[in-house]
């Protein structure tokens, strides 16, 4: 060891050199990649992909939740609903069978018609649909919902068809209602 020497050598102390050092090393000193040990790049797409999963699963999931306590609503007032898979022949319906038995079709999918014709319906309880976003048909025949209860389905944004014939909505509401959802069709006489 010389005194002009900058770099100090210390025996044992090899695997602390940077990587391009390394390869003057003989193999068996050399440092080797473990299996947990990845380049940055790698571990930051891996990362980014386990965090795009998961908020994906987290709306869907907050989806298929909304939708099950509407559902839920819809059949504690003796009506009715159709998921969109159930509208197209010989469609089966989406997921895997052994999930959907144990957590619902309602978070594979959506639930496009509403039938309540006929019920107990109150303006409150149209309050309680939020949580089918992408339905297109509603039938509130023969009930007891008012404009008021109209202006409760802005959060329908995909809705189609209104059928509330025999109910007491007037034209006033059936406006309120177009207002938001312009492409909806509503027949109330």
């Amino acid at each position: 060891m010389s005194e002009t020497s900058t770099e100090t050598e210390i025996p044992g102390i090899e695997f602390f050199r940077r990587p391009e050092d390394q390869t003057a090393l003989p193999p068996a000193v050399r440092r080797r990649r473990r299996w947990w040990q990845m380049r940055p790049t790698l571990l930051l797409a891996g990362l980014g992909a386990i965090i795009f999963s998961g908020i994906w699963l987290t709306k869907q999931g907050l989806h298929g939740y909304a939708q099950s306590k509407s559902i839920e609503a819809v059949r504690q007032l003796d009506g009715n609903i159709a998921f969109d898979y159930q509208l197209q022949r010989n469609r089966e319906a989406p997921g895997p069978q052994w999930l959907r038995a144990v957590i619902g079709a309602e978070y594979f999918a959506n639930v496009e018609v509403v039938e309540l014709h006929g019920t107990a319906v109150t303006d409150e309880d149209l309050g309680q649909l939020d949580g089918f976003p992408y339905a297109k048909f509603l039938h509130i025949e023969g009930t007891q919902v008012t404009n008021k209860g109209l202006r409760n389905l802005s959060f329908m944004p995909h809705l189609v068809w209104v059928f509330a014939k025999d109910s007491n909505v007037t034209a006033e509401g059936v406006a309120d209602l177009k207002a938001s959802v312009p492409q909806a069709q509503i027949r109330f006489r």
